[in-house]
């Protein structure tokens, strides 16, 4: 995604730029689940969860 769609994609979501470029640079560490869950939603796809136990 080029600069200029990120704070397109950005100013539509209500949330900073940069909120953007983190889940497209793929540092998920600081995402939460639900901001991710509005960026799936935004782009009209769905996302599935699953959940297992630790090793």
């Amino acid at each position: 995604m080029k600069k200029a769609s990120a704070e397109k994609f950005a100013e539509e979501l209500g949330v900073p730029r940069s909120a953007v470029t983190v889940i497209l640079s793929g540092s998920l560490q600081k995402v939460t689940l639900d901001r991710l869950l509005e960026f799936v939603e935004a782009v009209n796809l769905t996302a599935e969860t699953r959940t297992r136990r630790a090793a």
